[in-house]
């Protein structure tokens, strides 16, 4: 099976406009997703809900905010970490790994993390397709 399949349905979502239902772009790439050989993996990045419904929670949203607009770009999808383990299990994956950017930034550059500086509102998760292994 080509990856074509999987990925148009993305693009056919966002190309419908911002008057969609906000989860459907993640959705139609996550759920065929569950369709792959059981123990496949799938790395991926999502925003934190909080930028949507509280962005001074984040320093620097408001010029990001900003030069979003000015692209005519906006946040359309965010999700709170606690539902993307049920959120995944719907759609036949298992959550095995999901860090915010300061944890990644730790674990990856270790003494220089606090030097670097990002958006705190992404998060990197690792899925698996089917059940956790016991």
């Amino acid at each position: 099976m080509g990856m074509n399949r999987f990925v148009e349905p993305v693009a056919d979502q966002r190309s419908r406009g911002p008057d969609r239902v906000e989860s459907a772009p993640l959705g139609s790439f996550l759920l065929p997703m569950g369709q792959f050989f059981n123990g496949s993996r799938l790395l991926f990045t999502y925003v934190h809900r909080d930028i949507l419904t509280r962005p001074s929670a984040f320093v620097g949203t408001k010029s990001l905010f900003t030069s979003l607009e000015r692209a005519g770009e906006r946040f359309r999808f965010g999700m709170d970490p606690s539902d993307v383990p049920q959120y995944l299990a719907e759609r036949g994956l298992s959550l095995e790994l999901d860090i915010g950017a300061a944890e990644y930034r730790a674990r990856y550059f270790g003494a220089e993390a606090p030097n670097i500086l990002g958006h705190e509102f992404y998060r990197v998760a690792l899925a698996r397709v089917g059940q956790r292994a016991a």
